[in-house]
């Protein structure tokens, strides 16, 4: 690292005697004023170009004095172009409006303003170097997608795991989430999962974010851990005017018969002779929905014939509330200095009822009958105004980011920034009631092969069931992040006339993640009774999604559930469970430090390389606890690791022509093993 930053100087202090000029400059819309990311810069009659970056901006390093065209391209918009004088040792600005394609010229594609975040999405998909896919907020308005995972399913490529319906964890070219990377702005965000690397992708509403940009491909400027591919969800910029915008929307799902309810609001503005800018957006989304499923378990008597050994019955009351907070500014000193402030807050509460009916430990008997016991389960959470009745998930994913953009000489700019994100999931107070029958006797029915059916021969009476057991548990999970990087570009060409880059640059993550979990299993002081003696629900087949064979049946009521008064020592025994949560606690401290060497180059106006090679040091320190017969702790082991990788990769791009591009990447990659792995727990 002392090497890089000696060099960094090295460069700064040859390159402030160089006798060349800049040009810079923002690209918007002429209608909207919003800025145009992803725009085709081009000096005529040279090889000269570079594309827009997210807030519409650009610049021309190292120019000879003269004067020079400047035009600009994008897909559904009229070329513009401008003549610029360049002076030495100067930053010349030209800014661009851009408008939609008239009639009057054939070779434009008209659109309206539904298309223009397409057009967006085409352009920076088509500009970029390695191979991506480009979604833009317009694209996933057009559909009811209300967080980041169910838009993102609709990108080629892109598989999704569902959790209740929706869109959960990514899978990038059928690898699994922990392989992915997921990035905000450019910053990671950490995994609020106990066990893993994942990052949920249904905790982000959609409402809150520009553009979603899916690398399938790495740069050596990129973090390495992302196998499968690089998520990086892009907040909006700010705009270039007064902006308001206000949305309100509803549903229904039939499922539960319940509404489902979304608001959003963005205002931002520019201030201060338009050097200050700032951009607020909020979204509250809430639903109520649910799920009717079977569960089963196989095997095979001795003649070969397949009979079930195990089978559940749930159903699902679920109602999920998003709350999201987010604000953008930018203050620009002049046309060589920017800085950038973001921050993001993301808070879901997910409220969970099941009620489980589980036959179980089913036998063959000689004479053709089964026999079992039958187990009946509550899940649900303490009676307060957090809970209710519920079990209670409560994930909280935040950011906070502040950037800069400077122009050192008219050979070097530099970008840096410096980052910290926080990511925690609670399940306070998360309680089980199960009642139980054994010595059932049983039959099946594979009338219908697509829905077989166990049941208790002569009927099921809740009388018949006793109290199994009681439990409640507080499980915590939290991650901290601490990032910075820094980043050099300076034109090195090695093809006389054709442009060429060098970028180099540093990279530190330092990750701080606990697991602390604990559990208690409780026996009442006198006996509760049967099912049939407490406060009970019965759910029928009537409106049971997988078929009204399948009635749940009778269970203790969620209000049962969270009304008891387990802290009282005269009502209930309370016992700590060890073996339920010792050897899942942990911590975790991550130091990643990186640094690359990318270079790109142009060989014609056709076909470009990038080239180049990153270098991850990671070190690792877990702790995890020893523990005897599962219950007894013996005491902490901690483990201490590091590594280095070393990651080269090329990318070569061929534009046959402006609608034809052809890409191929050779990459290495990485992937970090999931926490819960590197536990050292015995």
């Amino acid at each position: 690292m002392k090497h890089f930053y000696i060099l960094a100087a090295s460069l700064v202090s040859v390159m402030s005697f160089a006798q060349n000029g800049v040009i810079s400059g923002q690209i918007v819309d002429g209608d909207t004023k919003f800025s145009l990311p992803g725009a085709s810069v081009k000096i005529q009659d040279s090889n000269r170009y570079t594309i827009s970056d997210q807030n519409g901006g650009y610049e021309f390093l190292s120019l000879p004095e003269g004067t020079y065209t400047v035009y600009v391209e994008y897909i559904g918009y009229v070329t513009e172009k401008q003549e610029v004088v360049v002076t030495s040792q100067q930053t010349t600005t030209a800014n661009f409006q851009l408008f939609t394609g008239s009639e009057e010229l054939e070779e434009i594609v008209i659109i309206g303003d539904f298309l223009r975040g397409q057009a967006k999405a085409l352009n920076q998909q088509r500009n970029n170097a390695n191979i991506s896919n480009i979604i833009s907020s317009d694209q996933v308005g057009r559909f009811p997608d209300a967080n980041i995972g169910d838009a993102l399913k609709r990108v080629p490529g892109i598989t999704m795991q569902n959790d209740q319906g929706e869109a959960r964890n990514i899978i990038v070219r059928g690898l699994s989430p922990e392989l992915n990377s997921v990035t905000l702005n450019g910053d990671r965000i950490p995994s609020a999962e106990g066990d893993n690397r994942n990052v949920q992708m249904d905790l982000i509403p959609s409402d809150m974010i520009s553009s979603i940009e899916v690398n399938k491909t790495l740069t050596p400027d990129m973090d390495a851990d992302a196998i499968g591919g690089s998520v990086n969800l892009v907040t909006r910029a700010v705009p270039n005017r007064e902006r308001i915008s206000a949305t309100l929307s509803g549903g229904y799902a039939p499922i539960r018969d319940k509404g489902l309810y979304n608001g959003a609001f963005i205002y931002g503005n520019r201030f201060a002779d338009n050097k200050l800018g700032m951009i607020a957006s909020a979204t509250w989304q809430s639903q109520n929905f649910g799920s009717d499923n079977v569960e089963a378990v196989w095997d095979k008597d001795d003649n070969g014939n397949p009979y079930l050994t195990e089978m559940d019955i749930r159903k699902y009351d679920v109602q999920r509330v998003r709350r999201s907070f987010s604000f953008s500014s930018d203050y620009v000193f002049n046309e060589n200095n920017r800085l950038d402030l973001t921050a993001m807050y993301n808070w879901r509460d997910d409220r969970e009822n099941r009620y489980r009916a589980r036959y179980r430990d089913i036998e063959l008997q000689d004479d053709g009958t089964y026999t079992g016991e039958i187990r009946r389960e509550t899940k649900g959470g303490i009676d307060n105004n957090r809970n209710k009745n519920t079990r209670l998930e409560d994930q909280r994913v935040m950011n906070i980011s502040l950037r800069g953009e400077h122009l050192l000489t008219p050979k070097l700019d530099m970008d840096w920034s410096v980052s910290y994100s926080k990511a925690s999931e609670d399940r306070p107070n998360e309680r089980y009631m199960d009642f139980r029958q054994k010595d059932v006797t049983m039959a099946q029915s594979f009338a219908n092969n697509n829905s077989p059916l166990v049941y208790a021969v002569g009927g099921e009476n809740p009388e018949n069931f006793e109290l199994r057991s009681i439990s409640e548990n507080h499980d915590y999970t939290q991650e901290e992040e601490i990032g910075a990087k820094i980043n050099f570009r300076v034109p090195f060409s090695v093809i006389n006339g054709e442009k060429g880059r060098l970028r180099f640059g540093a990279r530190l993550r330092l990750k701080d993640k606990v697991r602390d979990n604990i559990f208690y299993s409780y026996e009442p002081i006198d006996d509760m009774g049967s099912l049939a003696a407490v406060q009970n629900v019965y759910w029928g087949g009537a409106s049971f999604n997988p078929g009204a064979q399948y009635a749940p049946g009778y269970f203790a009521d969620k209000a049962l559930l969270g009304n008891l008064d387990l802290t009282n020592a005269n009502m209930f025994d309370a016992t700590l469970e060890p073996s339920e949560y010792l050897s899942s606690n942990y911590k975790a401290k991550e130091r990643i430090t990186a640094g690359y060497l990318r270079w790109d180059q142009d060989f014609n106006s056709k076909t470009s390389l990038i080239a180049g090679v990153r270098l991850e040091q990671t070190n690792i320190e877990y702790s995890g606890n020893y523990i005897m017969d599962e219950e007894d702790l013996v005491g902490e082991i901690n483990n201490k690791n590091n590594y280095l990788n070393v990651l080269p990769s090329v990318t070569l791009k061929h534009k046959v022509n402006d609608n034809f591009i052809l890409r191929a990447a050779v990459t290495t990659s990485l992937a970090r093993p999931n926490y819960y792995n590197l536990a050292p727990y015995v």
